[in-house]
């Protein structure tokens, strides 16, 4: 895990503000999931392609920790015509 995290994190580029150098941004998130799908399943020959690698990887391992929260909740309470209201008055001021 440290390695992928370390050959995630790793830029040669000038710093960034919006890409901080000890933490994960958007595209960094995907590829660390990828490397951990790798080493989890194809390196160990598990499965034959990097695709079912990916599926096993998002079938047994991750789906059971996103089944936990409930997007539902939120887009109860913040995707509704009140909310939208609010927003569209605020917009110039946004």
């Amino acid at each position: 895990m440290d390695f992928n995290l370390k050959a995630t994190l790793y830029n040669d580029t000038k710093k960034n503000p919006r890409n901080p150098a000890n933490a994960l941004v958007r595209f960094e998130w995907l590829e660390i999931i990828v490397r951990i799908a790798y080493d989890k399943y194809y390196r160990t020959q598990i499965t034959e392609t990097m695709e079912d690698s990916m599926q096993l990887m998002f079938d047994n391992d991750l789906n059971v920790e996103i089944k936990k929260y409930d997007s539902g909740k939120f887009r109860d309470i913040y995707v509704c015509k009140e909310v939208d209201d609010i927003i569209t008055s605020y917009m110039p001021v946004l």
